[in-house]
């Protein structure tokens, strides 16, 4: 009587134990859309700034790490052993981006908070001086106006308003001093998303200011 010994799977050689050239292509291009979807959504969280970069800033490093994640599920032999695997990849591959998509359109009115319309950008006291106020606005405001009041001032006052581009799109000058309550309002401008800067020049000793502004989201 002799003994039976189970018989030993044969062993693979070294070409069969790494990953086919197929799938190392489709492993790198997961990832590499990965990486250029999370740039892309980084610079688009910079632009618009706010709560916008954080949310794009999160769903970019879910682009990068998703990416990432699917390259190296392409590679494994479970994976690309299968029959279908290869097609399955690719639509993977194409479905990944889509899917960011779909999660930032419905994620992204649920997550972020109504957008700001109005706010106090300074006030006090001001020097000879020139005093600049930042203000971040959301990109769903359509409209915006600033107005500008000031009083006590011994000497002239300037002001100008930029858009996040650099441009000037308001401005004057008030040459009355010590006028009590004086008030200056712009027009309504095209509202921009991004960083906005309103800034003061007083050329006399001292004045008292205040600067605010009011948006609107319909056009």
């Amino acid at each position: 009587m002799t003994d039976s010994t189970p018989s030993e799977a044969p062993r693979k050689r070294l070409d069969q134990m790494v990953a086919p050239g197929w799938a190392r292509t489709i492993s790198n291009v997961s990832r590499g859309v990965g990486i250029v979807v999370g740039v892309v959504l980084l610079w688009l969280g910079v632009i618009t700034g706010g709560f916008f970069l954080v949310l794009c800033g999160v769903l970019a490093l879910v682009a990068i790490v998703g990416g990432w994640l699917l390259g190296s599920v392409v590679q494994r032999e479970t994976w690309y052993e299968r029959a279908n695997a290869q097609p399955m990849s690719w639509a993977l591959v194409v479905l990944f981006p889509l899917m960011l998509v779909v999660v930032a359109q419905l994620a992204g009115p649920l997550l972020t908070p109504a957008a700001g319309t109005s706010g106090t950008l300074g006030s006090g006291q001001v020097g000879h001086e020139e005093k600049v106020f930042p203000l971040a606005l959301d990109p769903r405001v359509q409209q915006v106006q600033f107005t500008i009041s000031f009083d006590g001032n011994d000497g002239p006052m300037r002001w100008f308003v930029q858009d996040p581009t650099g441009q000037s799109l308001w401005g004057d000058r008030s040459d009355t001093t010590g006028a009590a309550n004086q008030r200056f309002t712009s027009n309504n401008l095209r509202g921009a998303g991004g960083q906005w800067t309103f800034h003061i020049i007083n050329e006399g000793t001292k004045a008292s200011y205040s600067v605010t502004w009011q948006g609107s989201t319909s056009p």
